[in-house]
């Protein structure tokens, strides 16, 4: 075969074989938009048909679940009717009552969409359902579109429920600050500073410090942890004031390591001695231990021994 006979079918090769690549889309798949769903867009970003009452819906809005009692017809939810009327047989006339708000359009020269034939919503002489975010409404009233942060509940535009508290003006507050304390949607309340705080969305008393919630010391019901010579204490006992010639110590008031005595040891150290050469009381969890020994990092210190 001639070389440029070759080379001619070779270009040709791969430009089909890229044609097939091209035109072999199966593994994508379209967003969800009005130009390719007549239906409704459930929460994965798929086109469904919009007719199931576990998914209805149209023109490519977010698919709708129908409450108890609804029917979906040409995507909407819409109440069952009892019989004769314009929602009890969404096919009949309007002379059988007041209907159940499905989509009917009343005839040229009929009676008007209103309270006496429509549970819904109209528009244009069209009786809607009323419970889509689109056409929302109740008793006959005009349909109206819900904003984007509401939702059509029972033919009425409504915000998210709030989960906290609401303040004086009205504004969904989280409900869990001493300044706004509440929830489901109740009126905030404002925690009495110093002897109450916000917990579990309620005004609690202030818990008492103790040895409980407080690694140092207590005082006024207030647990202190950067401490001084006077107010000195572990583990939630009362904050005291040191003797004079003796210093805070990890909580513990103890005398202050005289460098001039040589190290630190059973012969200069009642508490134990750090590292350093620094004498510690002994009595406090992270620095346990007397007679001049090492110091303990422990869990419960009592007398100057590791007890946990």
């Amino acid at each position: 075969m001639p070389l440029r006979s070759l080379w001619l079918l070779t270009v040709l090769g791969l430009a089909l074989g890229l044609l097939f690549v091209a035109c072999d889309n199966s593994t994508v798949v379209p967003r969800c938009l009005r130009s390719n769903c007549s239906g409704c867009c459930d929460d994965n970003g798929d086109c469904q048909p919009g007719s199931n009452v576990a998914a209805c819906g149209s023109q490519a809005l977010i698919c709708q679940v129908c409450a108890p009692g609804q029917d979906c017809l040409e995507g909407e939810c819409i109440t069952r009717g009892t019989g004769g009327g314009l929602g009890g047989n969404m096919g009949g006339g309007p002379g059988g009552g007041a209907g159940g708000g499905g989509i009917i359009t009343l005839p040229d020269g009929g009676p008007l969409c209103g309270p006496s034939n429509c549970q819904g919503c109209c528009e244009n002489n069209t009786c809607h359902g009323g419970n889509i975010h689109s056409a929302c409404g109740k008793m006959g009233v005009a349909c109206s579109a819900c904003a984007l942060t509401q939702a059509c509940v029972i033919g009425q535009c409504d915000s998210p429920p709030c989960q906290g508290c609401k303040d004086q003006s009205g504004t969904c507050q989280t409900g869990n600050t001493t300044a706004a304390c509440g929830s489901a949607g109740n009126a905030c309340a404002q925690c009495t500073g110093g002897t109450q705080v916000c917990n579990g969305f309620s005004c609690v008393a202030t818990p008492s410090c103790s040895s409980a919630n407080c690694p140092g010391c207590c005082q006024n019901n207030t647990c202190v942890t950067q401490q001084n010579d006077f107010t000195c204490g572990v583990n939630g006992a009362a904050c005291v004031g040191c003797l004079p010639g003796d210093a805070c110590q990890l909580g513990i008031c103890a005398p202050p390591y005289d460098a001039g005595s040589g190290p630190c040891g059973s012969w200069n150290c009642e508490g134990c001695c750090e590292p350093d050469g620094t004498c510690r009381g002994g009595n406090a969890i992270l620095a346990c231990g007397k007679r001049g020994e090492a110091c303990q990092v422990c869990l419960i210190c009592i007398d100057r021994l590791c007890v946990l």
